[in-house]
């Protein structure tokens, strides 16, 4: 789990230290990153790949190398499948950033050095069969990202709480959800009872990604008002 490997943070600190980028960061990563940066008075700046963007890139000197991919199906596909194949093929959630669902388009943001990989190996998503076409960056410069806004009653912000609440599913089922590795916090894998706080980000297998916009309080019979913003 990338996010709470030390090493992991350190590494990509030392990157840009040495002038070099970071890997994608997730929200949670890159807040840690760039504490250490401002404690060391290094100077950097953060890539956004689109104006909107969840995962991003630090750099000091050298601009990141990344590349935009289509990915063309004849059947359609959600987010959740596209990043099942992602983690299915051992792809580290460091090397890709925010995967895009757009009319019925489907991008995905990589490091360039995987390029060949997704061009010649990344051939299918569940038992679809796809195709992979590199884009120019600027065609998804004006994505913005659109929401389903719900609101839930929860008795806690345990992540399995969360999920059960989203899903109604039983605890058995939310159970085997983890155990499957079927479920992600800020796009990685992490334990059931961890406490998800606002602004994470989650997605569940076959039901879609989401995030924790607010917790707007208690009810008269004492459940916490949370919202939540499904992505569409």
């Amino acid at each position: 789990m990338e996010t709470n490997n030390n090493y992991f943070i350190i590494n990509n600190f030392e990157k840009v230290q040495n002038g070099e980028y970071t890997n994608f960061l997730n929200q949670n990563e890159l807040k840690k990153v760039c504490s250490l940066l401002n404690k060391n008075h290094t100077s950097y700046q953060i890539f956004y790949p689109y104006r909107d963007a969840e995962k991003v890139i630090v750099f000091k000197d050298v601009e990141p190398k990344i590349s935009l991919l289509e990915i063309i199906s004849k059947y359609e596909l959600k987010h959740s499948d596209i990043l099942g194949s992602l983690f299915g093929n051992n792809i580290k959630p460091s090397y890709y950033g925010d995967i895009i669902i757009n009319e019925k388009k489907y991008y995905l943001i990589i490091l360039s050095k995987l390029l060949p990989f997704f061009l010649t190996q990344f051939k299918t998503i569940g038992h679809y069969k796809i195709d992979i076409k590199e884009l120019e960056l600027n065609a998804i410069e004006d994505y913005s990202i659109t929401y389903e806004v719900k609101k839930y009653l929860c008795n806690s912000l345990r992540f399995d709480n969360i999920v059960s609440v989203i899903t109604n599913l039983s605890r058995n089922s939310v159970n085997n959800l983890f155990l499957k590795n079927e479920v992600l916090l800020n796009y990685e894998i992490t334990r059931r009872f961890k406490k998800i706080e606002e602004g994470d980000i989650f997605s569940i297998r076959g039901y879609g990604k989401y995030k924790l916009s607010s917790v707007l309080g208690k009810s008269k019979k004492g459940k916490i008002i949370i919202e939540i913003l499904k992505y569409n």
